[in-house]
């Protein structure tokens, strides 16, 4: 397939999946059930049913947009199949709660929601209802009753959600702290200590039987250790070109999604061509999956790293203390999983594959050694900080030109860093308010795995009487998240509540 060719599928690939929102992921809440059902109907939520109609309009549509090889996959047919149900099933369940509101649909809002629809218009006019029926039916393959229905469903989905947004406000103090968190800008060094080899001590056999002995948080007869390395968005999407017509049709479904107003066009260009990356990611994951899990039944661990050119990014978990934060159900699944062939795996969470390959448990000395070798260094480490620390208080540009000459330390200059950056780093809140405008070292000691402490060169804190050229934008951004964040909150708690039963005549894989 030629690039253009391959350019142009993504392109209307994109389209569709935005216009119909059709990427999406299964509710983890919902309760699926098999259950006897009569032939023209696909699935009930809550009793209401989802017609075998309505699921192969929508099935029919996903399923035109995908390349080849994931119609011929089987699995993935049928997560998509679910997936289909899962989003009718959320109409459905947010139109019922509408109803128990109190809302309704009259005859004029759903003749208004066909007229305008810019699908039953020719020449920016309306086609006219008999046009509008014969459209339905031999286009969508729909039945006037069905169709309507769905546009119903909207409609109150609609109105539940413009109420519920009705709740949702951002207060002035927010406005407040948020422009500070991002006009606030830091000038800093990062120091840490340098661990030299003849600063640890040499532990004995006894030392480490004592430690062996003395530490019970872990259980050294079962240290799994296992090397990974992760694929996400980025590396399926790398290759796959976005047009500025892509861009262009998803500010058009997205509007809130784009900041017409920024002073930064190229940074908002960025970032839609990341969401966009996203949406198609989705829907090559499953088909990587597949790939990988074949490649790993001829390919050692390091082969398929050199392949997808990882090796570099390789790093090791101990599931009783991992070095970084990984997907809770990744580390669960691992804990339970069965490594007695010693072969990688695949995993998904997280919208990143996981490729994992088990080692041999740890030898129980091996292991305390490493760990007593780990304290001995953190405390080096402290005690080389605090040392400048102790003193810092008298000359510290001096102290500063000292350390950068010293082998025991190393530095990082860090320019114009947010307040909410800094904070992020030092993975704490600050008050900006309490540091003075002089170079000096924040009194303390920050990091959980590498030590380091902190010494400000500059600060800027954010000047609130110009908060009211940001306050629109900032309120807007501000609102637009705690808009989505509370609706979805709000739908996924409904889907979670409900019950979603599948007929076993089309799911009988279940």
């Amino acid at each position: 397939m030629s690039l253009s060719i391959f350019s142009s599928l993504i392109s209307k690939l994109i389209i569709v999946l935005l216009a119909l929102g059709l990427v999406i992921s299964l509710g983890v809440g919902s309760d699926y059930v098999n259950f006897g059902m009569p032939k023209n109907v696909i699935a009930e939520i809550d009793n209401n049913e989802i017609s075998k109609e309505e699921f192969q309009y929508f099935r029919n549509t996903r399923l035109s947009q995908l390349p080849k090889d994931i119609l011929q996959d089987k699995k993935a047919i049928n997560i998509i199949n679910e997936q289909i149900v899962y989003m009718i099933a959320t109409r459905k369940a947010l139109a019922s709660k509408a109803r128990e509101l109190g809302f309704v649909v009259a005859d004029k809002e759903l003749r208004n929601k066909i007229t305008n629809s810019e699908l039953f218009k020719d020449k920016g006019k309306f086609i006219g209802f008999e046009s509008y029926k014969t459209k339905v039916r031999n286009v969508f393959g729909l039945s006037e009753d069905i169709f309507e229905q769905i546009l119903i469903e909207e409609i109150l989905s609609d109105k539940l959600k413009s109420f519920l947004l009705a709740f949702v406000s951002v207060s002035k103090e927010e406005i407040e702290n948020e422009f500070v968190l991002n006009l606030s800008k830091i000038n800093f060094y990062l120091i840490s200590a340098i661990n030299n080899k003849e600063d640890l001590p040499d532990f004995s056999e006894q030392d480490i039987d004592n430690f062996i002995k003395n530490d019970n948080n872990l259980d050294y007869d079962r240290q799994s250790v296992f090397t990974i390395f992760s694929i996400d968005y980025e590396d399926l999407t790398s290759q796959i070109p976005i047009s500025q017509e892509d861009i262009n049709n998803y500010i058009k479904n997205y509007p809130n999604e784009f900041d017409v107003k920024s002073n930064n066009m190229q940074e908002e260009r960025k970032k839609i061509i990341k969401l966009i990356k996203k949406r198609i990611a989705k829907n090559l994951f499953i088909t990587e999956l597949k790939k990988i899990k074949t490649l790993i039944e001829t390919s050692t661990f390091n082969d398929i790293a050199v392949n997808y050119k990882k090796i570099d990014e390789i790093f090791k978990l101990t599931l009783t203390n991992p070095s970084r934060q990984l997907p809770k159900p990744l580390i669960n699944e691992l804990a339970t999983s069965d490594f007695s062939t010693n072969k990688p795996n695949a995993y998904f969470f997280d919208e990143t594959i996981w490729i994992v390959n088990p080692e041999s448990y740890l030898n129980n000395k091996e292991y305390a050694m490493g760990k007593m070798i780990k304290i001995a260094e953190t405390k080096n480490q402290v005690r080389l900080l605090n040392k400048i620390l102790k003193d810092s208080s008298e000359s510290p540009e001096e102290i500063l030109e000292a350390i950068k000459d010293d082998t025991n330390y190393s530095y990082e200059f860090k320019y114009d860093i947010s307040l909410r950056d800094f904070q992020r780093i030092l993975a704490r809140k600050i008050d900006m308010e309490n540091f003075t405008d002089k170079r000096f070292f924040v009194p303390n000691i920050f990091g959980e795995e590498e030590k380091f402490i902190i010494y400000i060169e500059k600060i800027r804190k954010a000047n609130r009487e110009f908060i009211s050229f940001d306050e629109f934008k900032i309120r807007n951004a501000l609102l637009s998240k705690k808009q989505k964040d509370f609706i979805k909150q709000f739908t996924d708690d409904v889907m979670r509540k409900s019950k979603i039963e599948l007929n076993n005549k089309y799911f009988g894989y279940k």
